[in-house]
């Protein structure tokens, strides 16, 4: 990056002090988040899960509903996941309290929906910038 550079915005890869960093150097940037490294990070836990193939494939639409709450305004995001957990639940979890889509809820709540870590603006962009 050349001295002096300042961009208007910036994609990272939603690691926190990476996030930090380019807030304290770049304060006027928008910081976007890099949408392939949150389907990878979804998709790593996933499997960390321990879903089959087949009940991958039978919860792959709402799964990429849950990928889709990037393209909604960052003010509506809790909400939409709010109904859409609610009803993922209601489908998938058998009344379960401790399986495997409840602790998907909770890591997407802990990880990414939660006041603690939502960025300003959750909405993903595609694509990279080298520094």
């Amino acid at each position: 990056m050349s001295p002096g550079y300042r961009p208007h915005t910036v994609i990272f890869d939603f690691e926190k002090a990476e996030e930090q960093a380019l807030q304290t150097a770049l304060p006027f940037a928008t910081i976007h988040g890099c949408f392939f490294q949150f389907k990878q990070a979804l998709w790593r836990k996933i499997q960390e899960l321990g879903w089959g193939k087949a009940e991958i494939e039978g919860l792959h639409n709402y799964l990429k509903m849950f990928v889709a709450l990037t393209f909604v305004d960052t003010a509506n995001v809790p909400a939409f996941f709010n109904q859409l957990a609610q009803r993922f639940l209601e489908i998938f979890g058998n009344g379960d309290s401790e399986g495997p889509h409840v602790a998907f809820i909770n890591y997407m709540e802990r990880n990414w929906i939660g006041k603690d870590f939502m960025p300003h603006d959750f909405r993903c962009q595609c694509g990279t910038v080298k520094i």
